[in-house]
């Protein structure tokens, strides 16, 4: 299998590990001393507190949630390190008050990098799209 291929089966692990609501999976796709911010702009460093900041919300608020990926974006930056972005959408996530959110879009700007296990999520930063309208939410910018 090729870098890119492993990373895109990577992300794949990520996914149903979301999708499965499994902290410990979801985690294990990080490395020891990942970094991990979320769209709210908080997060946690390291795969255990990653793991522990994911238990609650996999048991509450996103319980239900089912994540997609829409499209992956690999560039090789060394033939250990890549940038990767994720474009995804996701459901049945639930508010504070547990009442259901409407579908989010969301782009997962992420560095991986090769460890002797294989590729690991080192750099993780999410940003909520779904506020954008549809019909720009993935479309370049107007040309100057």
């Amino acid at each position: 299998m090729s870098a890119e291929e492993e990373i895109q089966a990577l992300v794949g692990q990520l996914i149903a590990a979301w999708n499965r609501h499994d902290p410990a999976a979801f985690s294990a796709t990080c490395s020891e001393d990942a970094v991990f911010t979320n769209w709210q702009g908080f997060g946690a460093q390291g795969r255990t507190a990653i793991e522990r900041l994911h238990a609650p919300l996999f048991a509450g608020r996103f319980r239900e949630s089912h994540m997609v990926a829409d499209e992956v974006r690999v560039r090789m930056l060394r033939e250990d390190l890549a940038s990767v972005d994720v474009r995804s959408r996701q459901t049945g996530a639930r508010d504070n008050g547990d009442q259901p959110r409407p579908e989010r879009h969301a782009l997962l700007t992420c560095i991986v990098e090769r460890e002797s296990a294989g590729w690991r999520f080192k750099v993780w930063h999410t940003l909520d799209l779904s506020n954008i309208p549809s019909n720009v939410r993935y479309a370049p910018p107007p040309s100057a």
